[in-house]
């Protein structure tokens, strides 16, 4: 494929960031990246930034050399991260995905197709938090906006919610820049920084504070003195 692309074959260099942009509505029906300017200042902490928006129109060759020209590519949950099988090896992904994908893996079919080279990374932002999703359709959002993760597995919740719109966390899609992407610069392999879906959040997520033992035993302490002390018996009334 490169070499029909007039591209030199060869492993990812440097650290150029690609970022699909949302289609323009009435061209996208949802799964749009609400704060899409702010995530790409965010991107330009971090390298030189390009923006594309493939089309169907796109000729190959161009989303070719597209993405043999780029270390990192960024996009919402869409048919465009297929686009990923055509990085170079040691190249990233990092998905962004919507919430309430979960039902029968749909949410990790990118991952799936993007690593099974096993020399592209592929790591993913997961939205969990129903605050970060805009349902554009009125009778969708009165509906199916409260709904968590655990109570969306029919196929009408879920054909929701690949329409909405994702606001990014922009702290958590930081975090997860810094936890992987000097890795993966420094040349690293997929295999050994690979992450098993459903623990994706651990690179993001602030960890709870650990206690210490002097803490733990002082409040086990407190506990129990509590629960050894006498509880005083009401007067009875007069």
């Amino acid at each position: 494929m490169y070499r029909r692309a007039g591209v030199e074959p060869g492993w990812a260099q440097g650290n150029q960031i690609t970022f699909h942009l949302s289609p323009p509505r009435p061209l996208s029906h949802g799964r749009r990246v609400v704060n899409e300017e702010a995530l790409l200042d965010v991107l330009r902490e971090y390298g030189p930034v390009q923006t594309v928006q493939f089309r169907s129109s796109t000729p190959f060759e161009e989303q070719v050399q597209t993405m043999a020209n780029s270390s990192i590519f960024v996009a919402i949950h869409t048919s465009v991260l297929t686009n990923a099988v055509l990085l170079r090896p040691g190249a990233a992904v990092f998905e962004i995905t919507p919430c309430n994908l979960q039902w029968g893996q749909l949410e990790q079919f990118m991952k799936t197709l993007t690593t099974a080279g096993g020399d592209i990374h592929h790591f993913a932002w997961r939205c969990e938090n129903i605050s970060h999703t805009h349902h554009h359709e009125a009778a969708q959002r009165r509906k199916f906006s409260h709904w968590l993760q655990r109570e969306c597995m029919g196929e009408e919740c879920v054909e929701a919610a690949v329409k909405v719109d994702v606001e990014v966390d922009l702290d958590e899609f930081r975090r997860l820049l810094d936890a992987r992407l000097p890795q993966i610069l420094a040349g690293e392999s997929a295999q050994s920084l690979d992450v098993k879906w459903e623990d994706m959040p651990t690179l993001y997520k602030p960890a709870a504070p650990v206690e210490s033992e002097e803490e733990a035993s002082d409040a086990a302490a407190e506990q129990g003195a509590e629960m050894a002390a006498p509880r005083s018996t009401p007067a009875p009334p007069k």
